[in-house]
């Protein structure tokens, strides 16, 4: 079976008895690797993210222009691309007089697309409350699994600088949990993010963590977080580091923890501000 050579890089090994490497390297799609003995009688299906390499050995005959099977052993492994694109909203351009207008959780992973591909001063504002994922939780408080992972919007060096407006809506399920840093809604905010609530969502990070935003260098207004939120270092319910930023009017009620540098509002103020904001939530560092 053919493979989907435009979502693949493929990096020979100096030796075809030896393992080497898929690249996988689409940012707008999954790939789902296949291992089997043929075709009908598949053994392990694993979805891998764009990042993961998996190890194989290649036949002689492959190309990148010309893929065919790859050998691991006894086995073949086959892959295919998973359509993984998101909706535009029907309403706005990114302006700011015209913002993007997001109802629903393909329209918001789509924005975060967007912006991490470059677009950091498109604007957006929420007309409904947005549900990722329908529970994070099951009846005995543990997390449930296969959830959606979120990916948070801004990354290094593409660093958030529009208008985000909730218009007093909420973001529920969110859920990302892996030795990342700068994770929450945004990752990188330099701009303004405001009237929004982060709700029965899971945040687990390596540093740079918080509901809200992971590192803040804008304005956060407005806004609540009663998320769960974990990391290593510099972990806040609204923002891990606000670094000559303004939190205003903001609060947490979620439970923090992590080893150093822990806060209910934000974990660490460097030149920043924190106005009229206040955590109810466990704190625990």
């Amino acid at each position: 079976p053919a493979m989907a050579e435009d979502n693949l890089i493929f990096e020979k090994a100096e030796n075809n008895s030896i393992h080497s490497d898929y690249e996988f390297n689409n940012s707008e799609s999954e790939i789902t690797v296949t291992t089997c003995e043929n075709e009908e009688n598949p053994t392990e299906i694993t979805t891998v993210s764009t990042t993961t390499k998996v190890s194989v050995q290649y036949s002689d005959e492959q190309t990148e222009n010309n893929p065919v099977e790859v050998y691991n052993s006894d086995y073949a492994v086959y892959a295919e691309s998973s359509s993984d694109e998101y909706e535009q909203p029907e309403e706005g351009d990114g302006s700011e007089s015209n913002p993007y207008k997001i109802s629903n959780s393909s329209q918001l992973f789509w924005f975060a697309k967007q912006v991490n591909n470059g677009q950091t001063s498109i604007n957006a504002v929420l007309t409904a409350d947005i549900v990722v994922n329908e529970n994070i939780f099951d009846e005995d408080g543990n997390l449930i699994a296969d959830l959606e992972i979120w990916t948070p919007i801004g990354n290094d060096p593409y660093i958030y600088e529009g208008i985000f407006d909730g218009q007093n809506h909420t973001i529920s399920g969110l859920y990302f949990n892996n030795d990342t840093d700068y994770v929450g809604l945004f990752s990188f905010n330099s701009g303004t993010i405001k009237n929004i609530g982060i709700i029965d969502s899971y945040f687990k990070g390596n540093d740079y963590v918080g509901g809200v935003c992971g590192y803040n260098s804008g304005k956060i207004e407005n806004s609540y977080n009663t998320a769960s939120v974990n990391s290593s270092n510099y972990v806040g319910g609204i923002c891990g580091y606000n670094y000559n930023g303004t939190i205003e009017k903001s609060y947490n009620t979620g439970s923090v923890s992590g080893a150093s540098n822990v806060g209910g509002v934000c974990g660490y103020v460097d030149r920043g501000k924190i106005i009229n904001s206040y955590n109810t939530g466990s704190v625990n560092g």
